[in-house]
């Protein structure tokens, strides 16, 4: 059950890395280029990792647990976004209400965290390692 989670939430990032990179072909700020297109570029390269680590959980678990911690880090990057500011510069980019953008980026933050608690309690229970031994990457087949 963990592997197709693995490969199915895998495969979602390569939609969300598309629609990250899309903005920047509607948008008519080249300053958004770079960012965009290569956060893009980095959730596709996470969509790669993620459905073949999938396919050999017990050696390649270490690669979900720490794209967990990746997906952490954007949960508060993105917390701390909002605080900042951010909604009103998204309002401009993709032309919606403030109310729309706050609900989205909320979301997204839950679904995140709700992946990555599967990622690392799943991944540590089938491999018999602890989270720190993962992060150093321990796993079944490897020590």
């Amino acid at each position: 059950m963990l592997k197709k989670f693995v490969y199915i939430t895998g495969f979602l990032d390569y939609l969300v890395g598309i629609a990250t990179a899309a903005p920047v072909f509607l948008s008519d700020d080249p300053q958004q280029i770079p960012s965009l297109l290569s956060l893009g570029a980095f959730l596709c390269f996470a969509a790669a990792s993620l459905m073949w680590a999938s396919k050999d959980l017990a050696r390649r678990g270490c690669i979900v647990v720490w794209q967990a911690l990746v997906r952490v880090t954007a949960v508060v990057a993105t917390l701390a976004a909002i605080q900042a500011g951010i909604v009103e510069a998204m309002m401009s980019l993709y032309g919606l209400e403030e109310a729309a953008i706050h609900g989205m980026l909320y979301g997204i933050c839950a679904f995140d965290t709700v992946i990555a608690s599967v990622y690392i309690i799943g991944t540590s229970r089938m491999e018999g390692h602890s989270f720190l031994g993962l992060l150093r990457g321990r796993s079944a087949a490897g020590g």
